[in-house]
């Protein structure tokens, strides 16, 4: 019952399912699904949304607990920066607009 309850929430959590689980929905957050996720909730506001992807990768991939589920997310995690770094260079950089992720 706990991992259909808290697959999807932060806090601590007990049994072992529920941490599968929640690795696993973690996983899926990242990479180009969560890209094409994330665009396809508000089109024409393409900047917000990488800012708002931006974000979620950062908070998402700290939440990954196992070590399996960490290396399993690894290629979509330097697949989705490299996406968003491409994309900052293009929507932000050329544009004068600013940075997604202020260094």
């Amino acid at each position: 019952m706990e991992a259909v309850r808290y697959h999807d929430k932060r806090g601590k959590v007990t049994a072992n399912e529920t941490i599968l689980l929640r690795n696993a929905d973690l996983i899926d957050h990242l990479g180009f699904a969560a890209f094409a996720r994330d665009f396809s909730k508000q089109p024409h506001e393409m900047i917000q949304e990488a800012v708002m992807l931006n974000n979620h990768r950062k908070e998402f991939a700290a939440l990954l607990e196992l070590g399996s589920a960490i290396r399993m997310a690894a290629t979509p995690i330097k697949d989705l920066d490299l996406f968003l770094s491409e994309f900052e260079q293009e929507a932000f950089a050329d544009f004068g607009i600013g940075r997604m992720d202020p260094r």
